[in-house]
């Protein structure tokens, strides 16, 4: 079948010579911020063809595929200076999926493809950080076994916690060398258990099994499920993205971050962003990690920071859209991963276009195309009336906004038992991935324990315009015995309670509240009348 191989590297390629429904809205997006000038790591791009391809051969590979690969990896080894599989200065690549339309945390994506027995010592040499590179090895190991041979997370992550106890700390970021070189042993080992075969040492095989698992996931359940949910037709499958690695985990001066150049929730014009220093980007999309405030940025690394706040502007001024960035923060050195037009709420989405109207970035008639999907009449304000009565049991952060009160559930089965009752339904649960997207779906309200704002969870939530409080420090679920604490507050589920998308609170019982149209709405009528 038709398929094309690009490289995007120091001579950038012009977003007028590509096709966005055959390299992907990842992959075009990633052109264009390359040919404005941002900062972004050199790649190649296998287009949509290579899915066709690899769906019309039995969920097989063309056996010329390695030969192609290899030829294509010399191109950014060439830009970079590095070696893929290289002993002295090994070059990691992640491997990403790019559909034509996004689908936040759908498909899979594989970083630090490369590292292995043979590279891991000229990786310590050139970075002269081991620490970062026995983490990066971890990682890899799990996330290969999770990805590629379904393991459950669970073993791994039960591993660590052990390592967390033994050492007397709360976090996997304070493992020492040692610790986090002995842990990637004791992955080795459950590797094998459970996958049924030794960790490929073979940089190669890594590559080629990294791709075709994202080319699998395409058909994967969760994306599956997205479409359905939204009524997405056929598409002619994902592109693959396979870009040099920046390593956000080299210590106090790195980091990973993901931000809305405009609030999702709301629609203000203000940066809205998850930003951890000392980690990497699946440490946020992933949902498992609890994200606060990003506010140390500005202190620890102010000129970055100055850079993000330009670039936002940058990025809305070249897609005329509010747009979700990622990126990585390398030794003080930015670089972008991605960027999208961001995912909303339908209230942000009014807001936003009439906005970007105002601003005289949009035309009217553009403004109102944007919002023809949205139903004015059901978007709504609420205030909570006598809140003074209210019985506080927790706070978290707001990731969507509104007001729900419903019965608490844990599973997906006690969502769809609470709906037969045509009633509201919460979910609680530790944390929450897009692989719970059937059951954000099902849910009114979701409640996590750990998490941040704009992980990939979070941001389909506002997408399904549920409220979403996301990492509730105090909350603790016991899914056997079917109960969950806020500190000493025990509920089963079940019971009610309700949460506030604008200010975090978590309330016990039910509250009343004053629903009302905002006065956005007048505003978008008086501009059709126009």
């Amino acid at each position: 079948m038709d398929k094309h191989i690009y490289f995007l590297g120091t001579k950038t390629i012009s977003p007028t010579t590509v096709n966005i429904e055959k390299i992907g809205n990842k992959a075009y997006s990633l052109i264009r911020m390359s040919h404005i000038g941002l900062p972004v790591p050199p790649a190649i791009i296998l287009d949509t063809g290579f899915c066709d391809d690899y769906y019309a051969n039995k969920e097989r590979l063309d056996e010329n595929f390695k030969d192609l690969l290899t030829a294509h990896i010399r191109l950014i080894e060439n830009t970079t200076g590095l070696t893929f599989g290289g002993t002295r200065k090994p070059l990691l690549v992640s491997v990403r999926s790019g559909g034509p339309i996004s689908m936040p945390g759908m498909l899979e994506t594989l970083c630090n493809i490369g590292l292995c027995e043979k590279t891991i010592h000229g990786m310590i040499r050139m970075t002269g950080n081991p620490k970062m590179v026995w983490d990066l090895y971890r990682r890899l190991i799990a996330n290969f076994a999770e990805i590629i041979y379904g393991c459950k997370r669970s073993i791994f992550e039960e591993v660590s916690k052990d390592f967390l106890k033994e050492y007397k700390i709360d976090s996997e970021y304070q493992l020492n060398t040692n610790a986090l070189r002995e842990i990637s042993k004791e992955y080795l080992i459950i590797f094998k258990k459970y996958a049924g075969k030794s960790f490929p040492e073979d940089p190669y095989e890594q590559l080629i099994q990294a791709t075709t698992a994202v080319l699998k996931s395409w058909n994967g359940k969760k994306a599956r499920e997205y479409r359905k949910i939204y009524n997405i037709p056929s598409m002619p499958g994902t592109a693959v993205i396979v870009q040099q690695m920046v390593f956000g985990n080299l210590g106090g001066t790195s980091g990973a971050g993901v931000a809305f150049t405009r609030n999702p929730a709301n629609g203000n014009k203000e940066l809205y962003m998850d930003f951890i220093f000392n980690a990497q980007g699946e440490d946020i999309v992933s949902g498992r990690t609890l994200v606060r405030s990003f506010s140390k940025l500005e202190d620890v690394l102010p000129d970055v920071y100055k850079d993000i706040l330009n670039i936002s502007n940058k990025l809305e001024m070249e897609f005329r859209d509010m747009q979700e960035f990622e990126f990585t923060v390398e030794n003080r050195r930015l670089f972008l991963l991605q960027t999208r037009t961001g995912k909303r709420t339908d209230y942000a989405a009014i807001k936003i276009a009439y906005d970007l109207y105002k601003e005289s970035i949009i035309s009217k008639e553009e403004a109102l195309q944007r919002i023809e999907r949205v139903d004015l009449n059901n978007i709504k304000v609420y205030t909570i009336l006598n809140d003074e009565n209210l019985e506080l049991i927790g706070s978290a952060i707001p990731a969507s906004s509104g007001i729900v009160t419903g019965k608490i559930a844990f599973t997906e089965d006690a969502v769809k038992k609470f709906k037969k009752d045509d009633g509201k339904v919460i979910f609680l649960t530790y944390d929450i991935t897009t692989d719970n997207i059937s059951t954000m779906h099902l849910s009114d309200g979701i409640l996590t324990a750990v998490g941040g704002k704009t992980s990939h969870a979070a941001v389909v939530a506002r997408e399904l315009n549920k409220v979403c409080l996301i990492g509730c420090s105090s909350l603790r679920i016991d899914i056997n015995k079917k109960v969950c604490y806020f500190l000493d507050e025990k509920l089963k589920e079940g019971e009610v309670i309700s949460l506030d998308g604008y200010n975090g609170k978590i309330y016990k019982g039910a509250i009343e509240f004053r629903v009302e149209q905002p006065s956005i709405i007048k505003e978008i009528k008086n501009l059709k009348e126009r």
